[in-house]
């Protein structure tokens, strides 16, 4: 008969049996005395408010599991013993959150245990494994509400007496109401689901674009499609027992950790995963007359089936990569306040397929409750539900979509193009994929050229709206996006994050200073990886406000001062503050005679001798990068006012010619100087315009008319900002 002995080896000294339920009395494979000791005494006659937290040494090895060795308690100190009044697991000091409010009066009395796993478990072997990875160490904790005037002697008997580990569904039906047993280790979490995608093509038009075609695309439909996810890191299974019947099953992400995440998408279909299924029902997502089989895509397009293999495992390569990176920030962003997945389970409302489903979940395999519904199952949270629901976008550019008009025929002519950091696709008409670079399986050489170059047809597209070449329809729009990874995130990054949002007027400064104060006593070395993600769209009265300036019928071009203005205050308001350049690259971007000074040399070697003889610097760097800033601001601004000048030539000439003669000489040549005004766009488009630079100068213009979103995620500060 199993037996507990538990002394401080000074006054307090207990000696039980467990209860009918505890996992002592289930899952101890050799019955005997389990024998351990408190590290800081206790006061006899104590009540909780007088208990000391302490240490717990256990005296001698413990063996768990059902039929077999699965956890071992080693002797030493592999325990503790503690209390909580007010809130259990606050986010603000507790490594775990979604809090639970303690009543007054009383208090959760914990006793936590370190064991360790069998390291000859296999996956899912043990119903003491929870997903946690064979041979590793795992913390089982159990959290009993009592009342504050509860004898420290009886509160700490009673956790052992009735200690659970949750290890199936009769485990937690013997749990008392309003215990709480956490299970914390490293392993591995998976399911399969069904995701809906919101499939948004994103027209863009290139130079040279003569006529329109008529557009044979939706704007945006649901891309249904199975997928399989494992997390892989640092989890806690978390169950509360409820009043009644009930529990809350839930898995909690540490703080400051963060999980890896991978999806494949299989398009729920029995095609091999390389297959043209996935890709035929993204063409049904995006296009009104798609080929829905292969060979029918092999004749429209003139694509060979090597070719088509090989955009068909680029589109599924770049659909994971985007669940994935979804995942990971709603994962992030959920961190330290609310679990990754929870569900209230009624266990008298369960069949078996939903107890199948529970039990299966409780051993890290969550399909059964992600996968479908079940009776007496609540979902409360959960990461998937923004893929599940349709809330993520799959954005897919089409770049010179314009010429042709089908999407079948841009793949034709062109090339599809993934990005491997988002996992956007692309298909780009032949002479913007070689701006681009790509790879012989579809992927862009590089991520931030590939970005660039939408970037410039954002631009484009707006010029020919404006230019009423390209028909005004408020259901077409189009966007870019500008993205930063950093594997290992130090403070400095996290300051340019919220530099970027306040930059873009999505932050006030404010709570900008309150984020980077809440992660403060944090290493500046001790981020872990971060990204920021920023889309801009645009639409209607934002390609206006990009050249045009008056109301009404008073259009008037804007004029290279204005975007010199607009590009220096842009710049101004993103340069680092910690970096020792800066205050030399203010300068010339605040001080309006030094700025002219400068614009009206232009020669790279000039310009550096005119700011020697200014006095404002000889340092190299400083130097290099004042006339790098020199030369962007002014490639943009004359970029963009000479298509601001075109555009209002050619507005005043259909003012007086609605129905102009398309073999006019004055229409087609002022046809021809817009193209000419997007050519320094196009052709000599700068890295910095795929940047935040970029999109924010394009926003300023624009007169901050855009939808832009900004996504900063890592494991110790998330946020979502956006201008709708």
């Amino acid at each position: 008969m199993a037996g507990i002995s538990i002394t401080d080896n000074l006054s307090l000294s207990v000696n039980f049996p467990p209860d009918g339920g505890s996992a002592f009395l289930k899952y101890l494979l050799a019955p005997g005395t389990i024998s351990a000791q408190l590290t800081q005494p206790q006061k006899v006659g104590a009540f909780l408010d007088q208990l000391v937290p302490c240490g717990l040494t256990f005296t001698t090895p413990v063996q768990l599991g059902v039929t077999s060795a699965e956890l071992a308690i080693q002797p030493g100190l592999q325990g503790s013993i503690g209390i909580k009044t007010g809130t259990l697991f606050d986010p603000k000091s507790d490594d775990f959150g979604d809090a639970v409010s303690i009543p007054s009066g009383q208090a959760y009395v914990s006793a936590g245990i370190k064991a360790s796993l069998n390291a000859g478990l296999t996956d899912g072997s043990g119903d003491l494994q929870f997903g946690f990875n064979a041979g590793t160490a795992i913390t089982l904790t159990n959290y009993r509400l009592l009342d504050s005037n509860t004898l420290v002697q009886s509160a700490i008997q009673t956790l052992f007496e009735q200690f659970a580990i949750p290890g199936d569904l009769q485990d937690v039906e013997n749990m008392v109401p309003n215990t709480v047993a956490t299970v914390e280790g490293s392993g591995c979490l998976k399911f399969s689901a069904n995701a809906n995608l919101a499939a948004v093509t994103n027209p863009l038009a290139t130079l040279d674009l003569l006529s329109v075609a008529t557009l044979s695309i939706r704007p945006g439909a649901s891309l249904s499609l199975g997928a399989g996810v494992t997390l892989t890191g640092g989890y806690q299974v978390r169950v509360r027992r409820l009043e009644g019947r009930k529990f809350q099953l839930g898995y909690e992400t540490k703080r400051g950790e963060q999980l890896a995440v991978t999806a494949s998408a299989g398009g729920g279909l029995t095609a091999g995963i390389f297959g043209f299924d996935l890709f035929s029902n993204l063409l049904q997502a995006i296009s009104k007359d798609p080929a829905v089989d292969k060979d029918t895509f092999g004749k429209q397009s003139g694509l060979s089936d090597t070719e088509i293999a090989a955009i068909c495992a680029a589109v599924k390569a770049g659909i994971d990569r985007s669940l994935s990176l979804c995942l990971s920030n709603q994962i992030n962003l959920a961190a330290g306040s609310a679990a990754a997945f929870s569900y209230e389970i009624d266990l008298d409302g369960l069949d078996d397929d939903g107890r199948q489903a529970v039990h299966n979940a409780l051993d890290g395999d969550l399909s059964g409750l992600e996968g479908a519904d079940h009776a007496g199952v609540a979902r409360l949270t959960s990461v998937f539900s923004t893929l599940r629901e349709g809330g993520h976008t799959l954005k897919v550019n089409l770049l010179g979509i314009f010429n042709v008009g089908s999407v079948t025929d841009l793949l034709g002519k062109g090339r599809l193009i993934v990005d491997r950091e988002t996992g956007a696709i692309t298909v780009a008409d032949q002479a913007s994929a070689q701006r681009i670079g790509f790879t012989s399986d579809n992927f862009a050489q590089d991520s931030a050229k590939l970005r660039t170059v939408l970037a410039s047809g954002v631009t484009m597209t707006a010029g020919y709206t404006v230019g009423g070449i390209i028909p005004a329809d408020p259901n077409l729009g189009c966007g870019c996006w500008s993205f930063e990874f950093h594997q290992k995130t130090n403070r400095q990054n996290l300051e340019f994050y919220l530099h970027v949002a306040q930059a873009l007027q999505l932050m006030p400064a404010a709570e900008a200073g309150d984020k980077l104060a809440s992660v403060s006593q944090v290493p500046s070395d001790g981020f872990g990886p971060s990204s920021l993600h920023v889309e801009s769209n645009y639409a209607g009265a934002a390609f206006e406000g990009m050249f045009l300036q008056g109301d009404g019928s008073d259009k008037r071009p804007r004029s290279q001062a204005d975007y010199e203005d607009i590009g220096r205050a842009a710049l101004v308001s993103l340069l680092p503050a910690d970096d020792p350049v800066t205050p030399v690259r203010r300068v010339p971007l605040t001080d309006v005679g030094v700025w002219q000074q400068l614009r009206n040399i232009l020669a790279a070697e000039a310009m550096k001798q005119k700011l020697r003889e200014l006095g404002i610097t000889d340092n190299p760097a400083a130097l290099g990068a004042v006339v790098a800033d020199v030369l962007l601001i002014f490639w943009w601004a004359g970029a963009m006012s000479a298509m601001s000048q075109a555009l209002a030539d050619l507005l005043q000439f259909l003012k007086g010619n609605p129905k102009p003669d398309p073999q006019s000489n004055t229409f087609k040549k002022l046809r021809q100087a817009l193209t000419d005004a997007m050519a320094s766009v196009s052709n000599d488009v700068k890295p910095s315009f795929g940047e935040p630079w970029g999109l924010l100068v394009m926003a300023q213009a624009s007169g901050l008319k855009d939808n832009t979103t900004a996504t900063m995620v890592s494991p110790r500060l998330s946020f979502i900002v956006q201008r709708p």
